[in-house]
């Protein structure tokens, strides 16, 4: 049983409760120790949550419980006791409240408040993108619960909308603590090198390596999340980064452009904010989400968030999505993918290093033997002009005049193309011509 779970759920099942139940979408008549279950509200990654009544406090909660419906796994298992563990440590209004937890016939579960309203997914699929006033609201509300749980020493790892709740009079709580990482985290549970997170909403040092993610990691995670506010889409989305490799790439190395996909005009501070939040070098990001609360305070409207969330708006019991397709834990067969990925971009890298060292000396090989091919012998032309004059600096006619995306030789022999790195130039300083200028990457 998890420690501290309530001593009376020990071993009771209600009527029958098995793990075959949980497969069930209503639970309507069965019981777990003093509660009496109800219809599924959610599922998640890691588990699946029903409503449930206490029958001697007459309150209404949420139960959740993991892995239920299939085989026993331990990692699911221990991540879910981590999970316990943090929620119930961390009192905060901007973070679901636990209530109990326990473990009955080997299955986990977690009892938390039970919220009405919806994630974030869900709010913007039925309402669009947010004013700047309403979004910046929200990641106030969660910078403030980040910033308890950082202060308590833990990484949530896996900050998105889906993990963002707005309950129906605009109150945000951080949800699903799932992946966290907590102070002298057993390392059996994030063995160097895994990956953990969502691949749209992942900071770069958490994609490389998930040991490696601090609060800093999920700040950036929070400005991503800041970005699909805004837009309805992440800061790479799929119809110009399709494939996790290419997120991951640009998680590495882009600086998203994103202001022309939001519904109005974004004023200059919140794109510096969103710019300092999602630095690629994590020391010149905000140092705190306290300090993301402060920068957003000025911008963000409460009140504008309430009118915004009860214009034509459905309420809704507590809901959640199932796992976004690009949403990975440490599965090996997850880790495998992204490690591969990691690899790619790498090799690719590399790749593109050796054409651009052989391009260069093909190059240089190439000018010297067109340079003492058209030199004239000294014997028999002395004062006569060369094809290389030291006076103009100019390059002999058969060597095209511009070295893009590719170099083209001009020789008697069919034409070369070679593959180097944009920015290379004749030295005359003279201008592209049009074929370079229509080469890409």
């Amino acid at each position: 049983m998890v420690e501290g779970a309530s001593a009376h759920d020990a071993g009771k099942t209600g009527k029958g409760l098995t793990r075959a139940d949980l497969t069930r979408n209503d639970l309507t008549g069965l019981q777990l120790g003093s509660y009496d279950l109800a219809e599924r509200i959610g599922q998640g990654g890691m588990g699946q949550v029903f409503r449930a009544r206490h029958r001697h406090l007459h309150r209404d909660v949420a139960i959740k419980f993991v892995n239920a419906a299939s085989a026993p796994n331990r990692e699911l298992d221990s991540r879910f006791v981590e999970e316990i563990r943090a929620v119930g440590q961390l009192q905060h209004p901007n973070i679901v409240q636990a209530s109990d937890a326990g473990a009955i016939d080997g299955i986990q579960y977690l009892v938390t408040e039970i919220l009405h309203g919806t994630d974030l997914v869900t709010l913007l699929e039925q309402k669009g993108p947010m004013p700047i006033g309403v979004a910046m609201e929200i990641i106030r509300q969660a910078a403030l619960g980040l910033a308890h749980a950082h202060r308590l020493g833990f990484v949530h790892r896996d900050i998105k909308p889906s993990n963002l709740f707005c309950t129906n009079d605009g109150q945000i709580k951080v949800l699903d603590f799932g992946l966290v990482s907590r102070p002298k985290e057993n390392s059996d549970l994030t063995a160097f090198g895994s990956f953990m997170g969502t691949m749209d909403y992942i900071a770069p040092e958490q994609a490389e390596n998930a040991s490696l993610a601090t609060h800093q990691s999920d700040l950036y995670s929070l400005g991503c999340t800041l970005i699909f506010l805004l837009t309805s889409q992440p800061p790479f989305p799929d119809s110009i980064y399709p494939t996790s490799v290419m997120k991951l790439r640009g998680h590495l190395t882009v600086d998203p452009s994103w202001e022309d996909r939001a519904a109005g005009t974004v004023p200059d501070r919140v794109s510096l904010i969103v710019k300092r939040m999602m630095a690629k070098n994590r020391d010149e990001r905000f140092a705190s989400c306290d300090e993301v609360a402060n920068a957003t305070l000025s911008i963000a409207d409460p009140s504008e968030l309430k009118r915004w969330i009860t214009e034509n708006a459905t309420i809704l019991p507590i809901h959640r999505h199932m796992p976004n397709r690009n949403s990975l834990n440490a599965t090996p067969s997850n880790s495998r993918l992204i490690k591969g990925a990691v690899l790619a971009v790498a090799s690719m890298s590399l790749i593109c290093v050796i054409l651009l060292a052989a391009s260069l000396m093909a190059y240089t090989s190439m000018s010297k033997h067109d340079q003492s091919s058209s030199r004239p012998d000294k014997s028999q032309h002395s004062g006569t002009n060369s094809s290389l004059s030291p006076a103009t600096n100019t390059l002999p006619p058969d060597v095209d005049a511009t070295i893009g995306p590719s170099i083209v030789l001009n020789a008697p022999v069919p034409s070369l193309k070679i593959p180097v790195g944009r920015g290379l130039q004749r030295t005359n300083g003279s201008a592209p011509s049009k074929q370079s200028k229509s080469q890409t990457e």
